[in-house]
């Protein structure tokens, strides 16, 4: 299981970074004799179904005429079907061929449930088998469930195949996994299973990870008075004495590994790691040479690499490695990220910008032009940020409105709020008049100058093109509530977009505040406690809490506000509740209304 890509300015902690590097290793089959750990990725539909052998014996005409229907629909490219097909005859025949086969169908057409139900048949029907388990695992993981991925990855390891529980246990870790429920399933298989150190090798990286060093280092002696030649425990060894900052000790630990795994490319890059820190860029140099001579065709791995170079300050290193890709014809948007903040830290800014400016529509393609907007904002060349962004609309007109609330952003926050109000008239007037999503922010923008009929006669255009957008209508009433009486006219549009949407929460919150506005503060509170269930933010935990202290419900009221002040760090809203609402505030046990109970 991958960690997907994360390039940040700031960069990974150094293990977290150097985990997920090695699992780019793993991932190409960079390891000798290693079994590579579930990836994410969905493989081509030529390989998959392909590699399962044909069912061809012990078929009726029914289970015959079901196998070619789903084989046909696998050959159309309709993998749902065909894993549907493959799961029900797999059910009837008890074949675990089958299992696989739409397995392998399921994870074609992205279906996490049709997945999980073959997967789960095939290691049924097949025990013994490790792939079934990889699947499940990876599913497992995919949803947050940490614990039962681990239960299959053990099951793994039992059976004496390697598993990758200390790859595993670093992502559970960054995404926020039960990391004590972890160990007590690592010490437990630990114990049963004493002749595989890899458990306690990952039960050692998570107590690391706690900054508990000690227990780490007593868990890694157990391994090393049976397993001191295992390579995984002086890879553990090294990382951890990296997160503990000995340096020294750790590139030690790596180059003992790696004379006893030469062919493991995970030691080269611990040894680079340690030279870095050591500051000893040359030396690493070399090592990162030696890993791209045998990846050559690895662009995750070149990135990766410029990520740990920058994490060290060692910018030209880290431009001599992105340049190859950065001068591609259509390069990777992570690269010229990372070129561009490898410019910015040299004081290029016209590098740094036109870096940024290359980046190609997606998900970093805002932030890239709000960035290079941003260093020439720093560098007092106001003018020339909004003839980028200016410029940047001409060229992407898909992604007009969002260029154009940066530019709006920009003037707004140079006080040009007239310059800001005209370019937005004259984008709607001249270069998109129908463009609703302009029309909405000069909307919301006349609204928060407190021009409320200017704001009404923007949402009533939108409406009269489109009486069934949701968003408007919520917009539109819930400012009704918020600035005007009219409150029964508010109600009826909100409730519009309820129809529409019935589970958007924040539909929810202002169809709840609408009853709270006539009074109904009963109703309101059922509204609003459906919003908090969907999104449990400040705002409509505010208005939950409101609704309840006049719905005379005085404890559930001062129980979620005393949560919340926990949970949430500031919290505006709820000081402001509180000045409206002192009483809110819990009274001590000493006082006779600490003991009042919800009517």
């Amino acid at each position: 299981m991958l960690m997907s890509a994360r390039i940040e300015e700031d960069g990974m902690r150094p293990r977290s970074l150097f985990f997920f590097m090695a699992a780019i290793l793993l991932a190409a089959g960079a390891l000798a004799g290693c079994q590579s750990a579930p990836s994410t990725d969905r493989p081509a539909s030529d390989d998959l179904l392909a590699q399962a052998p044909a069912i061809t014996e012990g078929l009726d005409a029914r289970g015959l005429t079901a196998l070619l229907e789903a084989e046909f629909a696998g050959q159309r490219g309709d993998f749902t079907r065909a894993a549907r097909g493959y799961l029900s005859q797999g059910e009837r025949y008890r074949s675990p061929e089958l299992a696989r086969r739409a397995a392998l169908a399921a994870r074609l057409a992205s279906d996490d449930e049709l997945l999980n139900r073959s997967a789960l048949l095939w290691s049924r029907l097949s025990p013994a088998a490790e792939e079934p388990r990889q699947l499940l695992a990876e599913q497992a993981a995919a949803h947050g469930m940490w614990q039962q991925a681990l239960t299959q990855l053990l099951a793994i390891d039992a059976r004496n195949a390697r598993a990758e529980l200390e790859t595993f246990v670093q992502e559970a870790a960054a995404a926020g996994a039960n990391i004590p429920a972890l160990i007590e399933q690592l010490k437990a298989h630990a114990e049963t299973y004493p002749g595989r150190p890899n458990a306690l090798i990952a039960m050692a990286l998570l107590q690391a990870e706690t900054e508990d060093f000690r227990a780490a280092d007593r868990t890694l002696e157990r391994v090393a008075g049976r397993f001191a030649e295992h390579p995984s425990l002086w890879l553990a060894r090294s990382q951890i004495a990296m997160e503990r900052h000995r340096f020294r000790e750790g590139l030690e630990a790596a180059q003992y590994g790696h004379r006893l795994a030469p062919d493991d490319n995970r030691f080269l890059l611990a040894m680079a790691q340690a030279h870095l820190a050591l500051g000893q860029p040359d030396r690493a140099e070399r090592q990162f040479d030696r890993l791209l001579t045998r990846m050559p065709e690895s662009s995750e791995l070149r990135l990766s690499l410029a990520q740990l170079y920058l994490n060290h300050h060692a910018e030209a290193q880290a431009e001599r490695l992105l340049a190859p890709l950065v001068a591609r014809k259509d390069p990777p948007a992570e690269a010229l990220l990372l070129a561009a903040m490898t410019a910015e830290r040299q004081a290029r800014i016209d590098r740094a910008v036109s870096l940024y400016s290359r980046v190609p529509p997606g998900n970093r393609f805002l932030g890239a032009r709000a960035r290079a907007a941003g260093l020439l904002v720093d560098h007092q060349r106001f003018e020339d940020a909004l003839t980028l962004l200016d410029r940047a609309r001409s060229r992407y007109p898909e992604s007009n409105a969002d260029l154009l609330e940066l530019e709006l952003s920009l003037l707004d926050s140079a006080g040009q709020h007239q310059r800001a109000d005209r370019l937005l008239d004259r984008a709607i007037t001249t270069s998109a008049p129908d463009n609703d999503a302009l029309l909405f922010m000069r909307a919301v923008r006349a609204l928060e100058s407190g021009s409320l009929s200017a704001m009404e006669r923007d949402m009533t255009t939108l409406l009269e093109r489109n009486p069934d957008d949701a968003t408007v209508l919520n917009a539109y009433g819930y400012t009704l509530l918020e600035r005007t009486d009219r409150y029964r006219e508010a109600l009826q549009m909100i409730r519009h977009a309820h129809r529409l949407e019935p589970d958007n929460p924040a539909i929810l919150d202002s169809l709840g505040w609408a009853w709270f506005r006539l009074d109904r503060h009963e109703k309101a509170t059922h509204w609003l406690n459906r919003a908090w269930q969907a999104q449990p933010d400040e705002e409509i935990g505010a208005h939950l809490i409101e609704a309840l202290w006049l719905a005379d419900q005085p404890v559930r009221a001062r129980r979620m506000l005393d949560g919340m002040l926990e949970r949430f760090s500031p919290h505006p809203r709820l000081d402001r509740l509180l000045q409206r609402y002192p009483g809110l505030q819990s009274p001590t046990p000493s006082t006779p209304d600490a003991e009042k109970t919800d009517s």
